[in-house]
């Protein structure tokens, strides 16, 4: 299934539904799309829907739908009147990552023109939970969401002294003005931990970094600003401030430098492999 573009202006404003009151029971016994296209791009494809309609409203036994590698089962209650409130469960497949599958088990419960609150138990690849709620229909797509897990390796080949533990990890904002990132963890080094904090908005064009800190101790840090951008390929600019950083705890070495840093302020520039 093709759409062309549209030639009309697109109204930004809130997305309204009308109530939908049917006399009749409806059965929806297997509807399939094989793709969906916009404006020739594939928006969606291998999209499958089994439903009835009952007097509490559209009940969805079983829906599947994938765009790219993200693949999305579920099941639920929709009532299509006042304000949309949706109950459902179901399976999101996320792109793997270093080699592992990764899955989020997913129950979102409120109301499709207000707000939606999600929680979700993360498997395989990172193990954690992500909780919070979102306005899928509002303008600029307004989020909040927090993100906690134990313990997390972003990559098995990096060494377990850099495991993110008590990893938590908030979002806040929205499409035109931006997503604020807080994070802390404890990376456990050899030693004794070292503490990790992080400040920063991102949106479609690239992110800036307010803070990344790493403290080992009061006269022990890395600090960290700067901006990425990707909006045409990609550049970074950092400014970095080392006092002492023992990072030998973090990447242990066979044998110590000949020189130690004990002091740095500096900046580093980065675009397209320069």
């Amino acid at each position: 299934m093709r759409f062309p573009p549209s030639g009309a202006p697109s109204d930004e404003g809130p997305v309204n539904l009308p109530a939908l009151k049917l006399p009749l029971a409806l059965q929806l016994g297997d509807v399939q799309l094989g793709s969906l296209q916009l404006d020739g791009v594939e928006q969606l494809r291998d999209l499958k829907l089994a439903a009835h309609w009952t007097a509490q409203g559209l009940q969805i036994d079983s829906a599947h739908l994938q765009r790219d590698a993200l693949i999305l089962d579920l099941n639920g209650l929709l009532r299509p009147e006042g304000d949309w409130p949706l109950t459902a469960k179901g399976q999101l497949q996320l792109p793997p990552q270093d080699g592992q599958p990764w899955t989020l088990a997913l129950d979102v419960q409120g109301d499709v023109l207000k707000t939606l609150q999600l929680k979700a138990d993360s498997s395989g690849y990172l193990s954690g939970v992500l909780s919070g709620e979102l306005q899928p229909l509002a303008e600029h797509l307004p989020a909040r969401l927090k993100l906690t897990a134990e313990h997390f390796k972003p990559s098995a080949a990096l060494p377990d002294t850099v495991q993110l533990d008590q990893l938590l990890l908030t979002v806040e904002g929205n499409l035109d003005s931006g997503y604020l990132i807080n994070g802390s963890a404890s990376l456990p080094a050899e030693k004794g931990p070292v503490a990790l904090a992080l400040q920063g908005r991102v949106d479609a064009n690239g992110a800036s970094i307010a803070a990344l800190d790493l403290a080992a101790a009061d006269q022990q840090r890395l600090a960290i600003n700067g901006k990425l951008n990707w909006q045409n390929g990609f550049s970074a600019d950092a400014n970095i401030d080392w006092l002492d950083f023992p990072w030998q705890r973090l990447y242990p070495v066979a044998s110590e430098p000949q020189v130690a840093l004990h002091a740095f302020k500096g900046e580093v520039s980065y675009t397209d492999g320069n």
